[in-house]
């Protein structure tokens, strides 16, 4: 067993991260769930820099309603797709053993 510990450095924000591991196969477990976090925002971020361009074309069309409209229906679409995650259910806080299928 060696006791590792990670640092990293994100340049936007000035945070630093430190993760101290126990094993090598631990470190490798927060390496895959740091990317996919990564990932996640990484590809929200790219969607939400076309959110003004959206807007604007909606805007164009239609008037404030209408984009007013449309964000909430992102929200409720958003919301709805975070209640069906199963990895967010309570089963899965309450019991260490839950996999997720």
């Amino acid at each position: 067993m060696a006791l590792v510990a990670e640092v990293f450095f994100r340049k936007k924000t000035g945070v630093i991260i430190s993760i101290v591991t126990i094993s090598d196969q631990m470190g490798s477990i927060l390496a895959a769930i740091l990317a996919a976090n990564n990932i996640i925002l990484n590809v929200g971020r790219a969607v939400g820099g076309f959110s003004s361009v959206s807007i604007r074309i909606i805007l164009d069309k239609f008037n404030l309603l209408a984009v007013m409209l449309f964000l909430s229906a992102l929200y409720l679409f958003s919301f709805i797709i975070m209640m069906s995650n199963k990895g967010l259910k309570k089963e899965s806080y309450q019991n260490p053993d839950y996999q997720v299928e």
